[in-house]
């Protein structure tokens, strides 16, 4: 077990273990196995992704685009957040094709 020989520490709450040791796969290949490909920006599985037209929502494109290019410990992380068909799915989906393009996409993953 993980936290065999651990001490002094409190856990409050559920915890949800896996244990892949015993089917030998490399760390690589239990992300690959584990991955999900439907949910990339680029996947055929999403149903006609949305996305920004050139000049919709350029403000909210541009400070998040200003936020990625210009790393604060202060604001480690953003939260958009607004109602259904808001456009959220449309400016990240405009954001990933942008990064995509510019060859500086790490990751992508899209919940429908």
């Amino acid at each position: 077990m993980a936290l065999a020989g651990a001490h002094r520490f409190v856990i409050n709450g559920n915890i949800n273990a896996y244990d892949y040791s015993h089917r030998g796969d490399s760390g690589f290949m239990i992300l690959v196995n584990e991955a999900r490909p439907g949910a990339g920006h680029e996947s055929a599985e999403r149903a006609d992704p949305l996305k920004c037209h050139s000049e919709t929502r350029k403000k909210y494109i541009d400070e998040i685009m200003e936020w990625i290019d210009s790393p604060n410990e202060d604001k480690q992380i953003m939260w958009l957040n607004g109602p259904a068909g808001a456009g959220k799915s449309a400016i990240f989906q405009t954001i990933a094709e942008r990064r995509s393009h510019e060859g500086k996409l790490l990751s992508s993953f899209f919940f429908s």
